[in-house]
């Protein structure tokens, strides 16, 4: 998000909460000026954040537009079009390659990735990884709640590939946790603007065949002299990705 994009949303923030909506739903809000809010979000908004009467909101389909609604008896109305999010090549992409972890350390790991404004989530079988045990709508909310919470209006995008597809065609500049190696994440220095991402195995690491096709595609850094759990080796890589200029 370019510079003045960002002050026009955290100058919104105040007043107004983050809704974000699938694409077929924000088009129908835009179409008829109004739209019930979905179940989904309705217990979050009236009994978690306890919103009564008529409040504000940002409404955006996660990826990037917003506009502003009043909402009052779970309803939202439209009542004008905010600008427009920057275009995908305005800004740095930054692309997380999971291996499948247990159901808690992962949902923990996708909240973060959305709330530091990681693009794409690509989760992988490898080895020692988990067996794949959530639907794609589960992920969904996941990345979509913590969006949210977070003002993010960008939604990461969330695919399911094999350890090998995701190494051919990664198109970015990736890193990965190597004990071995030599330098560390601050020396991983992608230009400006230029797509970055980080390979995270599972609990067990990867196995030494798999580490040794990422020594061929990524660049091996060390995170820490400890031996760090995944997730706690995927919020410090986002972290560290997405924040940095």
């Amino acid at each position: 998000m370019n510079e003045s994009a960002a002050k026009s949303l955290r100058s919104l923030q105040k007043d107004h909460a983050l809704i974000l909506l699938h694409e077929q739903e924000l088009e129908t809000l835009r179409a008829q000026g109004a739209l019930a809010m979905p179940e989904r979000h309705r217990e979050h908004f009236v009994k978690v954040m306890r919103r009564a009467g008529a409040w504000q909101a940002l409404v955006s389909d996660g990826r990037g537009d917003l506009c502003t609604v009043t909402v009052e008896k779970s309803v939202m109305h439209i009542h004008s079009a905010t600008q427009p999010a920057p275009p995908a090549h305005a800004r740095a992409t930054v692309t997380l390659i999971q291996s499948w972890i247990k159901p808690k350390p992962l949902a923990l790991v996708l909240q973060k990735a959305a709330e530091f404004g990681v693009t794409h989530i690509q989760l992988i079988e490898t080895e020692r990884s988990q067996a794949a045990h959530e639907k794609p709508a589960r992920l969904d909310a996941i990345v979509e709640n913590a969006c949210m919470q977070a003002y993010n209006p960008f939604k990461p995008q969330i695919s399911t590939r094999s350890f090998d597809d995701s190494l051919q065609h990664s198109e970015r500049i990736m890193a990965f946790g190597d004990l071995d190696a030599h330098g560390t994440l601050t020396d991983f220095l992608p230009a400006k603007m230029q797509h970055r991402g980080f390979f995270n195995g599972p609990e067990g690491g990867f196995s030494r065949a798999e580490v040794e096709k990422l020594r061929e595609s990524a660049q091996g850094v060390l995170l820490s002299e400890n031996v760090l759990r995944s997730e706690t080796a995927a919020i410090f890589a986002l972290g560290y990705l997405c924040l940095r200029p």
